[in-house]
């Protein structure tokens, strides 16, 4: 994931915690990191975190208003469910910057570690 230049994006990590390294690829990317999950993954910054059940729908929505008004990508945990997995990717492309908006699956085996 490392290998794409992400200086100046502002990037949504739903399921933060359960790929670290996926996460720290992001930032070591250049990107600014928001995460929302029920724990704060552990890596060296983050823009934001926001405790969240990421299983509940209406609790994400809540959740990305809080991360601010631009995004330019959302990672999604592999496993995340369906019905809160759409909700989430609703609610972040309402932020998006001029339609440009990256939707991708979050996995550690992918970050090229």
């Amino acid at each position: 994931m490392a290998s794409v230049d992400k200086s100046g994006m502002r990037v949504l990590v739903v399921g933060a915690s359960k790929e670290p390294r996926a996460v720290q690829s992001l930032i070591d990317a250049g990107a600014e990191v928001h995460s929302i999950d029920k724990q704060r993954p552990i890596v060296s910054w983050l823009g934001s975190h926001t405790d969240c059940d990421i299983a509940d729908a209406g609790a994400l929505r809540k959740a990305v208003d809080r991360v601010g008004s631009v995004l330019h990508a959302l990672y999604i945990a592999a496993d995340m469910l369906e019905q809160p997995r759409q909700a989430v990717i609703d609610a972040a492309r309402a932020k998006s910057i001029d339609g440009i908006f990256e939707v991708s699956r979050l996995d550690d085996s992918q970050d090229g570690k």
